[in-house]
């Protein structure tokens, strides 16, 4: 990305125990571009009674990768998810369908949905200036309980879209392949803009870490530290422990680690990641660094 600044994308995923690697029904990833002045991720966790949640989860997060949309304005936001509704319909052998599938894929798929645009001013852009000591703002949307935490100093400043612990486990809303659904459902999904700077860390998790997240942070404790710098495997450990536990909800798990890094940065950057284990660690999942 332009002016030195670069946002590293890890990505972190997990089965729900019990389940193989093909039953795992969410989706995450980033787009692949790190020059230029934006940066664009997205999380999307499909229901698990859904026909081919998978398959609708895959087809939100790419399409957002892919070519977001303008996240200024509902009607936006509906013309948008036609081409993922498009995407699900086109994977679906409609002909051939077992009658025990025909009635749950009249009623389509559902997922709770998490995506994130970042952009750098250029410098002969028109528009608002950042505030002070900003190097990139970013719009963030989401529809469900897959949610934004935005860390800077060693505190959170912002997380989006549930706003306490204890909304984790209520029916969330949810997109649909549906777009009558989709009509009733898209309301106040919009984040205003945030704005970040070097040193700054952001997580877009499913809803079970995020419940486990969320818990920490109303209890007075960091969780951001025990998931910075993990590996893969870590990362697989600690849901695996955090399960056996019982403090984490047993489902797939999905996570997007964000990391600002350009110029001197401050507190969170320069603190070394926790690698020990305790009751709030984790365990080896499957992750990539892109």
């Amino acid at each position: 990305m332009t002016r030195g600044l670069t946002i590293e994308v890890r990505k972190y995923f997990i089965e729900k125990a019990g389940n193989s690697p093909e039953e795992y029904e969410d989706a995450a990833d980033s787009d692949r571009n790190d020059s230029g002045q934006r940066r664009v991720v997205a999380v999307a966790d499909g229901a698990a009674e859904a026909f081919e949640a998978r398959l609708w989860a895959e087809a939100l997060v790419s399409t957002f990768v892919g070519e977001p949309p303008a996240m200024d304005s509902v009607d936006g936001l509906l013309a948008w998810l036609e081409r993922p509704v498009q995407i699900w319909r086109a994977g679906i052998d409609w002909e051939n369908l077992r009658y025990y599938h025909e009635e749950k894929a009249r009623r389509g798929s559902f997922a709770a949905f998490l995506g994130a645009v970042f952009t750098i001013p250029g410098p002969d852009q028109a528009g608002d200036p950042l505030p002070r000591g900003e190097v990139a703002r970013y719009a963030a949307v989401a529809v469900g309980d897959s949610c934004l935490f935005h860390v800077r100093d060693g505190a959170l400043k912002t997380h989006f879209p549930v706003k306490k612990a204890s909304d984790f486990g209520t029916t969330p809303l949810l997109l649909s392949t549906s777009m009558t659904h989709n009509r009733v459902v898209l309301g106040p999904t919009i984040l205003p803009p945030g704005y970040v700077r070097p040193g700054d860390r952001l997580f877009l998790a499913t809803d079970a870490l995020s419940a486990w997240f969320l818990g920490l942070v109303e209890a007075g404790e960091r969780p951001w530290e025990d998931l910075e710098g993990l590996s893969s495997d870590g990362f697989a450990e600690l849901v695996i422990q955090l399960r056996k536990e019982g403090l984490l909800r047993n489902d797939d798990c999905t996570l997007l680690v964000l990391r600002v890094k350009g110029g001197s940065s401050r507190g969170l950057g320069h603190k070394p990641p926790r690698i020990t284990f305790s009751s709030r660690r984790a365990a080896p999942p499957r992750g990539e660094r892109e």
